[in-house]
């Protein structure tokens, strides 16, 4: 089976400096930084939130097969 391939322009590799610069340059037209995106107990407010729906949903099948497995005397 033949494979087809793209030929790609000959692009010389960027720098660190020219990459920060491009960054740099994107942010500065949205107008925002990239810093203030989201604070750190923002952050840790999220984490909480969905560790806490995680448990909340997964208790009940956990509950569940500890049950059935007590019962079944592998505990």
């Amino acid at each position: 089976m033949r494979t087809r391939t793209r030929k790609i322009p000959n692009q010389k590799p960027q720098s660190s400096k020219e990459i920060f610069k491009e960054i740099s340059e994107k942010v500065d037209e949205r107008g925002f930084y990239l810093y203030e995106w989201i604070s750190p107990d923002e952050l840790k407010q999220s984490v909480k939130a969905d560790y806490l729906s995680i448990v909340q949903k997964s208790s009940i099948p956990l509950a569940i097969i500890t049950v059935i497995a007590g019962f079944m005397g592998v505990l």
